[in-house]
């Protein structure tokens, strides 16, 4: 493995901040805690500092393992435990990586370990979709309170409802949203990794505004989305199902990297509208960023002009 070169910047802006503790709070926290201590450990800390992280990272995630849980919880805390080796395989393995390609790596070692263990132990999706069902359905209730005459208002039961009724469907795309959170929890760790320690595994990543991978990933998009809608048997579907919000993720990411190229020269005025008008009106901005994400692969709008005759490109 080839030694990495001193961390160039250490400070963490508070995007960096607020982004590592939304995911601490809304996802499973080993999913960052676990490969942040890989990293930190094989980054041989010598300060008090990295020191510090990585005992709180070691700490944190062996508390969040050792919580008992219901099946849900008992899939995750394995996930969990074969993405922080996955990205330990990764770093070690002797290949210089970036942030990006070591979470799609080690993600997808640790989907297939996971799977491997929970066919060995007799859990099927089935068995793991309901048990998911049951949580998410009592999780709305406790949310809202007791149903009945005392209990919550006609407005908040139908939205309860509501919640209720389309918990199946979440618990159907459930892992695939597992799968999409444990590589940005690797993305995270490696950021981190970066910021904190003096002589830091692997190559830094670069600004998000220049994310981007191969296009010819879009043919894997298209092929899942052929077999969603092709008549075949319902695990073939749930599978199609799943590596979909994997696909969408991915270009959802690449269409915010987009505008937020686009818009990185703009007033603050208008970058500040811009962002309102994504979390007001999310299913449209999300749709739209979709979209943007889709035609970089044609179109690519981060593209610098070509010098005009007889002068210079800007």
């Amino acid at each position: 493995m080839e030694a990495a070169a001193p961390s160039a910047g250490r400070r963490a802006g508070a995007g960096a901040v607020l982004g590592l503790l939304g995911f601490l709070v809304l996802a499973p926290p080993a999913f960052v805690l676990g490969p942040l201590a890989a990293l930190l450990a094989l980054s041989k800390p010598v300060t008090w500092r990295e020191r510090v992280w990585l005992g709180m990272a070691v700490a944190l995630t062996v508390f969040w393992l050792a919580t008992p849980g219901a099946l849900p919880h008992q899939v995750i805390r394995a996930a969990s435990m074969g993405l922080a080796g996955a990205t330990l395989a990764v770093v070690i393995s002797g290949r210089p990586v970036t942030g990006f390609r070591a979470a799609v790596t080690a993600t997808t070692a640790a989907v297939f370990g996971t799977v491997t263990w929970a066919a060995i132990l007799g859990i099927g999706f089935e068995t793991f979709r309901r048990a998911v069902e049951s949580d998410l359905t009592a999780g709305y209730q406790q949310l809202f309170g007791p149903r009945g005459e005392d209990g919550v208002s006609q407005e908040a039961e139908r939205l309860l409802t509501s919640l209720s009724e389309s918990a199946g469907s979440m618990a159907a795309l459930y892992p695939g949203l597992l799968t999409v959170l444990a590589a940005v929890g690797v993305v995270l760790a490696w950021s981190w990794t970066h910021r904190i320690a003096e002589r830091p595994v692997g190559l830094a990543m670069g600004p998000f505004r220049g994310f981007r991978f191969n296009d010819h990933v879009i043919w894997g998009a298209i092929f899942t989305l052929a077999l969603a809608i092709a008549p075949a048997g319902q695990g073939i579907k749930l599978l199609a199902a799943n590596l979909l919000v994997v696909w969408v993720a991915l270009y959802l990411a690449r269409g915010l990297a987009v505008v937020v190229t686009l818009v990185a020269g703009s007033p603050l005025p208008l970058r500040v509208a811009a962002v309102l008008f994504g979390v007001l009106l999310q299913p449209f901005s999300s749709g739209a960023l979709l979209a943007v994400g889709l035609a970089d692969t044609w179109l690519d709008f981060r593209r610098r002009p070509p010098p005009a005759p007889g002068g210079r490109a800007t």
